[in-house]
C-alpha cells in the first residue's frame, strides 16, 4: 500500500456535503480514504471495531455516520467491507503497476454484495486517461457508457410493480444502488446517474422511497432533459404549494398505501 493519498483541497471550500458534516463525521470520512488499509481501488476490508479504535469514535457513532455517508452516496460499508466512491477516481493512474495493484486489491476483497455493486459500477463506465500538457502526469476523465453493462437483469429479473420496486429500495442496504437499478430499468435510453446524485435528490424529495415513487410516475412520459433535475424541480414546486412529503403518508407503508389509492400498481410502460 502507498503511504499517502491525494486530497483535493477544494473539498474544504467547494464541497457543500463535506462542509456541512460535523467535525467527527469529517474525521471519519477523511479516515476512510487515508487509513493504512485504504486501497487506491476504493474498496477494502476493515472491521468496524478497528475503525472505532483508530478514530476514537464510538462504534455507535461510526455506524450512524456510515449510514449517512451511504445515504449521500459518498461511501458504503457492509459486513466489514468499505467502498469509498471517489477514492479510486482521485488516486488511480494509467500506470501498468497501478492497474495491477488495483486488480490485486479488488481480488483480495471477499465476494459480497457490496463488491458486486462496486464491480458493476466500474463496468458501466468508460475510463480514459489523458496526459496533462507540459508534463508526464495523467488525469482521468470519465464518460458514461451509453450501452450500460450494469443491467437491471444482472442475475435477477427486475421488479414489475411499483410495490415490488419499493420493497427492493426499502430492504436494500445500498439504496442508491436499488434506485439506480430502477432508473436503468425504467429509463432505458438514458445514462444512469451517479450514486451521489441519486442520494442528493432522494434527500431533496423526502427519501429513497419517495424518489422511487417519482421515478415511477415520470417514466410514462419522461422529461426531455435530466430526469432527476426535473424531479427536483417538481418536488420543490409541490413543496411551495404545500404538498410536500410531510403532508403525504410517512414511511414505506405510507407510500404503499398512497400508491394503492393513486393506482400506481400497474406498470406505466
Amino acid at each position: 500500500m502507498a503511504i499517502y493519498r491525494q486530497v483535493h483541497v477544494k473539498m474544504w471550500k467547494q464541497d457543500d456535503w463535506f462542509l456541512n458534516l460535523d467535525p467527527l463525521d469529517k474525521l471519519l470520512f477523511i479516515y476512510l480514504f487515508s487509513n493504512e488499509c485504504a486501497s487506491i481501488a476504493g474498496i477494502y476490508e476493515l472491521p468496524l471495531k478497528v475503525i472505532a479504535f483508530e478514530t476514537g469514535l464510538t462504534p455507535e457513532h461510526v455506524t450512524e455516520a456510515l449510514a449517512r455517508f451511504a445515504e449521500a452516496g459518498k461511501a458504503f460499508y457492509e459486513d466489514g467491507v468499505v467502498w469509498v466512491v471517489n477514492l479510486r477516481k482521485y488516486n488511480e493512474s494509467a500506470s501498468p503497476k497501478v492497474q495491477v495493484r488495483i486488480k490485486k486489491d479488488i481480488a483480495a476483497v471477499r465476494d459480497c454484495k457490496l463488491k458486486q455493486q462496486y464491480i458493476e459500477y466500474y463496468e458501466s463506465t468508460d475510463r480514459v486517461y489523458i496526459p496533462e500538457s507540459g508534463n508526464g502526469s495523467e488525469r482521468e476523465t470519465e464518460s458514461e457508457n451509453e450501452n450500460e453493462t450494469d443491467s437491471p437483469s444482472a442475475g435477477n429479473s427486475p421488479p414489475v410493480s411499483f410495490t415490488d420496486w419499493l420493497m427492493l429500495v426499502e430492504h436494500e442496504k445500498n439504496r442508491q444502488a436499488a434506485l439506480r437499478r430502477m432508473f436503468i430499468a425504467k429509463y432505458t435510453k438514458r445514462t444512469a446517474p451517479e450514486y451521489s446524485y441519486l442520494g442528493k435528490v432522494a434527500r431533496i424529495v423526502g427519501g429513497a422511497g419517495r424518489l422511487a415513487e417519482w421515478l415511477w410516475l415520470c417514466c410514462t412520459k419522461p422529461p426531455t432533459g435530466d430526469v432527476l433535475a426535473y424531479i427536483q424541480a417538481a418536488a420543490k414546486r409541490d413543496k411551495a404549494k404545500g404538498k410536500n412529503a410531510k403532508s403525504e403518508p410517512a414511511g414505506y407503508d405510507g407510500i404503499r398505501a398512497y400508491a394503492a389509492r393513486q393506482g400506481l400498481e400497474a406498470d406505466p410502460q
